[in-house]
């Protein structure tokens, strides 16, 4: 009675191997055919946690009795040391900034959003602005029902200025309301 051992490297594993490597290449070339070719996409992206210099790039709105401004080192940020609040008892407060998007030539899509902490019920506008018709190229109203930050994304767009203005705005249905905010993130794939 013969027993063989079977040895790494031997014709059977090796033959495998080659069977294996032979069908992944083919799959490969077949995947880059039927999708029409090499995806080139690439991501530009903008992050703003309020942590450097916030008063030089963010802008406060404030209507009827409202507030906002800067935790400065205050503990209260989503990632430290700073964030933004707002605050309104009547009307609304905001706070935005300009974002310049790369060439909309070259840009496919774009998305944004913000992490918010506030009072539970507080409900806010998460918008992207074209600064120079003053309307909105995308929005999302989100009621805010926890005590932690939440992510808040608006939907993505297409097109649109390459300047847009990015503002969370405290919107009061009645009484006292609070939020803070912090992390900005656009992204755009070109």
């Amino acid at each position: 009675m013969s027993m063989k051992k079977n040895i790494a490297g031997s014709s059977n594993t090796v033959g495998r191997f080659i069977r294996a490597t032979i069908l992944t290449a083919m799959a490969s070339v077949f995947l880059t055919i039927a999708s029409g070719g090499v995806a080139h996409a690439n991501l530009w992206q903008l992050s703003d946690g309020f942590d450097s210099n916030p008063s030089d790039t963010w802008y406060f709105e404030t209507y009827g009795v409202s507030g906002a401004g800067f935790d400065i080192n205050a503990g209260t940020a989503r990632s430290a040391p700073n964030n933004a609040y707002l605050w309104s008892q009547t009307n609304f407060s905001a706070v935005g900034r300009y974002v310049t998007l790369r060439n909309n030539s070259y840009r496919d899509q774009c998305a944004a959003g913000i992490h918010i902490q506030g009072m539970a019920g507080a409900k806010v506008n998460v918008e992207i602005i074209d600064p120079k018709k003053w309307v909105y190229v995308s929005l999302k109203t989100a009621t805010i029902n926890s005590s932690g930050y939440t992510k808040v994304l608006v939907p993505a767009w297409t097109g649109g200025p390459n300047t847009v203005y990015f503002r969370v705005s405290l919107l009061n249905g009645s009484g006292f309301s609070m939020v803070r905010v912090d992390d900005l993130v656009v992204q755009c794939t070109y």
